[in-house]
């Protein structure tokens, strides 16, 4: 009846599915970076317009799109799920790959030998937050499940859930005087 899994608003989607309304889930949509093997250092943290980059991203992603829009000369190699394009990227089937942030750093927590590029994508604001998608005209559950958005963003449950879930996925998070969110 619904999918919840980090989706990004995308035109297509709109097209076929009905949409919720936007929730936050942290910064996992806000910051879209390539992760790379950890000893390829910086070497990855500028790619231009990609040109001579192999990248990886996940077929029908927001991530698909930007590697085809920001970097038009890259060569993009798509694939199904992230669990076998972390095995295509240690296995040296392309560069860097395309992902969330705080998918990036769920990874990294259980790869050591991946880390971040230092390279990050443009997003635009529309993209920074995730929706439910919903079967096409199935109006009165997606009314249920705004409510529930509401409800979730109002007492400030997503904020705690995305804590406890970086907690489960063995990502360190701290705080600096300012009270800004640190992870590493």
């Amino acid at each position: 009846d619904l999918a919840i899994s980090g989706f990004s608003w995308t035109e297509s989607r709109a097209e076929n599915y009905n949409i919720s309304d936007y929730y936050h889930a942290g910064e996992n949509e806000s910051n879209q970076i390539l992760i790379t093997l950890a000893d390829n250092g910086d070497k990855f943290a500028d790619v231009g317009t990609g040109a001579g980059l192999k990248v990886g991203a996940q077929t029908a992603s927001l991530q698909e799109s930007l590697v085809m829009e920001q970097l038009p000369d890259a060569e993009l190699v798509t694939i199904g799920d992230l669990g076998t394009a972390i095995l295509q990227l240690k296995n040296g089937d392309f560069d860097v790959l395309a992902v969330a942030e705080g998918n990036g750093e769920a990874i990294i927590a259980s790869n050591p030998e991946v880390a971040k590029s230092g390279f990050y994508f443009a997003v635009d604001e529309k993209y920074t937050a995730n929706v439910v998608l919903l079967q096409k005209g199935a109006d009165e559950l997606t009314a249920k499940v705004n409510e529930l958005i509401a409800k979730a963003e109002g007492e400030g449950l997503n904020e705690i859930w995305y804590a406890e879930a970086q907690a489960i996925a063995g990502i360190d998070v701290s705080f600096d005087d300012e009270g800004n969110e640190i992870t590493g």
